[in-house]
C-alpha cells in the first residue's frame, strides 16, 4: 500500500543521524526580493550611437592594436582560416577590404566592429631549425655580439661550405636541439614567439636563412619546409565592442522604484503580498545563514552579502523586520549596477535540533525509502532467485570485491553489502541489508584468502602516517568541545 511519511518519521530519523543535523550555533533565514536592471531600447541606442563614433576613429587610427586596446577589443595576430573565424564573419569575410571597417553588428550584449587587418595566403605548418646566441635583456655589447656572429653565420650556411647541423651543433646555445641540427620540426601560427613565427610563416621563403631577434636572444633561422593544405587565403582581423548597458538613467530610475518598495512596506508580510502583485519580482528564501557567513544562495558573494548577513544579525533585528537599505550589486566586468536587492529576516533557529517542518524537505525522500525497504524486508526469505522473481530483479554476481574498498561495481557505495561478503561463510546468505540504493541479500560464493605481504613495512609506516594524521585532527575537535570559544568576528568583519 501506499507509505506515508509522519512527523515522527522524520524526527526519529534526525534524532538517529544528530550529528549530521544539529545546529551548533543560531542560523538565521532571510527572504529577499531582486530586481535585475537590463538595458531599455533606448539605452541600446545610444550605445550603438556610441559605437558608430568608434568605427569612424578605428576607420582612421595609426595604430590598430593600441586603439583596440582601449576599446573593449581583441587584436589578432593569428591568420585565421574562414571556417575558423566566428560563424556570425564566415559568410562575410571573403567580401571585406584590407583596411576598412565594417559594422555595427550586435552579437549578444555587445555591438561590435571588425577591421580586416590584412589577408594573405598563409602557410599551415612550418619546419624549421635555429641557432641561438643567447643575449642578456638590456646589454648592447653582447646584442651586437651576437648580431655580428649570426651575420657570419648566415654568410657560412648560405655558402654551403658548412652544414647548418654542424654550425648549430659548435654554435647554438639552445641545448634542446643543438645537437639535432638546431631542428624545431614542425610546428604551427603561434607556437613561437612574434617575431620568429612571422619569419617562419609571413616573411621567410622556404629553403631561406634570416636572423631574428626575440627576448632570448639572436637567432639564425633556416626554414627546411612550408606545408599549405591549400591555398586559401587566411585573414588577420581586429574587433573593437561597446557593451549594451543600462544607462545611469535605468539604474536610478529602477532604484527609487525598489527604495519606494521598501519605505512603503517595512515588514516582511506587508512586503510578500506587496511583491506577488508585481509581476516582474519574486520573493526568495535564503539558505541557513550564521553570524559569519557572506554568502546568501542566489546572490553574488562579497561584501554587499556580507552586509545583509550583519543586518540580519544586529541586536535590534526581529523576524519580520525588512532592512531599509537597497543594496545593490555591480556588474563584475562592465561596474554598473546590475541589481537591487530588498531583504527581510524570516526566521531565527536556535541551536539544535531542527524542526520536522525545517528539514522535511531534505529527509522526506530518504526516511521514504527506508520505510520502503523495511517493507520490502518483512517479505523477503534467504533464496536469492524468488526474492529476485517477486521484485522483478535479477540475481547479480560480482567478482573482486575488497574490504578496503566499500565501492561495489555497479552499485555505488555499499559498505554493508562488503561488510556481510566478508563477514560469513562461503556458501551463507546474509539478512537483508537496507544499503544506500536498494535492499539486498548476499551470497558469499567465494573467499580468496590474502597471501603474505611483500612490503609491510612500508604498509605499516603508511597505516601509522595515516592514524597520526586523524589522531591530530580528532584531538582539536575534541579539545573544540571541551572549551568555550565566543566568536566576535561578526561584530568586526
Amino acid at each position: 500500500g501506499d507509505i506515508t511519511v509522519s512527523d515522527a518519521d522524520i524526527m526519529s530519523y534526525v534524532k538517529k543521524n544528530a550529528a549530521d543535523f544539529e545546529r551548533k550555533e543560531e542560523k538565521r533565514v532571510f527572504e529577499y526580493v531582486k530586481m535585475n536592471v537590463y538595458p531599455t531600447p533606448g539605452d541600446s541606442m545610444l550605445c550603438k550611437k556610441e559605437m558608430e563614433d568608434v568605427i569612424s576613429r578605428f576607420s582612421t587610427t595609426d595604430s590598430d592594436s593600441l586603439f583596440v586596446l582601449s576599446n573593449n577589443g581583441i587584436y589578432s595576430t593569428y591568420y585565421a582560416k574562414s571556417e575558423e573565424i566566428d560563424e556570425f564573419y564566415q559568410d562575410k569575410i571573403g567580401s571585406y577590404e584590407v583596411g576598412k571597417v565594417y559594422g555595427p553588428y550586435q552579437l549578444g550584449t555587445s555591438y561590435q566592429a571588425i577591421k580586416l587587418i590584412d589577408k594573405r595566403v598563409v602557410p599551415d605548418s612550418v619546419r624549421a631549425s635555429h641557432i641561438l646566441k643567447r643575449v642578456t635583456p638590456g646589454n648592447v655589447t653582447q646584442l651586437a655580439e651576437a648580431e655580428a656572429l649570426v651575420d657570419s653565420l648566415m654568410v657560412v650556411a648560405k655558402r654551403g661550405r658548412v652544414s647548418f647541423d654542424t654550425l648549430a651543433a659548435k654554435f647554438s646555445e639552445d641545448l634542446s636541439n643543438n645537437k639535432d641540427g638546431g631542428d624545431l620540426g614542425y610546428f604551427a601560427q603561434g607556437a613561437m614567439v612574434g617575431p620568429f613565427n612571422d619569419a617562419a610563416f609571413l616573411n621567410g621563403k622556404e629553403r631561406g636563412y634570416y636572423k631574428v631577434i626575440t627576448q632570448f636572444g639572436v637567432h639564425l633561422v633556416y626554414i627546411q619546409d612550408q606545408k599549405f593544405l591549400n591555398r586559401a587565403p587566411k585573414y588577420k582581423m581586429a574587433y573593437v565592442n561597446v557593451p549594451i548597458v543600462p544607462s545611469k538613467e535605468t539604474q536610478n530610475a529602477l532604484y527609487e522604484n525598489m527604495v519606494d518598495l521598501v519605505s512603503s512596506h517595512p515588514y516582511l508580510d506587508d512586503l510578500r503580498n506587496a511583491v506577488d502583485n508585481i509581476g516582474n519580482l519574486e520573493m526568495v528564501s535564503s539558505n541557513e545563514l550564521g553570524a559569519n557567513d557572506y554568502l546568501i544562495e542566489g546572490l553574488a558573494p562579497g561584501s554587499i552579502s556580507r552586509d545583509m548577513v550583519k543586518w540580519g544579525f544586529e541586536p535590534g533585528t526581529s523576524v519580520n523586520d525588512v532592512s531599509p537599505v537597497v543594496y545593490q550589486f555591480q556588474d563584475p566586468v562592465q561596474y554598473y549596477n546590475n541589481s537591487y536587492v530588498v531583504i527581510g529576516l524570516s526566521e531565527i533557529r536556535s541551536p539544535g535540533l531542527p524542526s520536522t517542518d525545517q528539514v522535511r524537505n531534505q529527509v522526506e525522500f530518504a526516511v521514504m525509502n527506508k520505510k520502503k525497504a523495511e517493507s520490502i524486508i518483512s517479505t523477503l526469505g534467504s533464496d536469492l532467485e524468488a526474492a529476485a522473481n517477486k521484485y522483478g530483479s535479477t540475481v547479480e554476481s560480482i567478482n573482486g570485491i575488497n574490504m578496503l574498498n566499500s565501492f561495489v561495481g555497479g552499485l555505488g557505495n555499499e559498505p554493508e553489502v562488503v561488510g556481510a561478503a566478508f563477514g560469513q561463510e562461503v556458501g551463507s546468505t546474509s539478512a537483508p541489508i537496507i544499503g544506500n540504493s536498494g535492499v539486498f541479500l548476499v551470497k558469499t560464493v567465494n573467499k580468496q584468502d590474502p597471501g603474505a605481504a611483500s612490503n609491510i613495512s612500508f604498509i605499516k609506516k603508511t597505516v601509522a602516517d595515516a592514524t597520526k594524521g586523524r589522531t591530530v585532527s580528532a584531538l582539536l575537535e575534541a579539545l573544540k568541545k571541551t572549551v568555550e570559544i565566543e566568536d566576535n568576528r561578526s561584530a568586526f568583519y
